[in-house]
């Protein structure tokens, strides 16, 4: 679980697929700020390199082979 309390814009970068150590991931933005979701080693997140989580907004995702889904 991932709790991002910011007032300014902030990424937060997921880790290597392939060296993650659970199946999900779940991020809550609780801050003002907007929070980008990105990834690394050209991985993607429902096809996309970034999803957006502005205030109040989770996003639960798993990994599916070399990439991530959202759930």
């Amino acid at each position: 679980v991932v709790v991002v309390n910011s007032a300014t814009a902030t990424t937060q970068t997921l880790d290597n697929t392939s060296t993650f150590g659970y199946e999900e991931i779940y991020l809550k933005n609780i801050g003002a700020g907007t929070v980008t979701v990105a990834t690394t080693s050209s991985q993607t997140i429902d096809a996309g390199t970034t999803a957006t989580l502005t205030q109040f907004q989770s996003l639960t995702l798993r990994r599916y082979l070399t990439n991530w889904i959202i759930i």
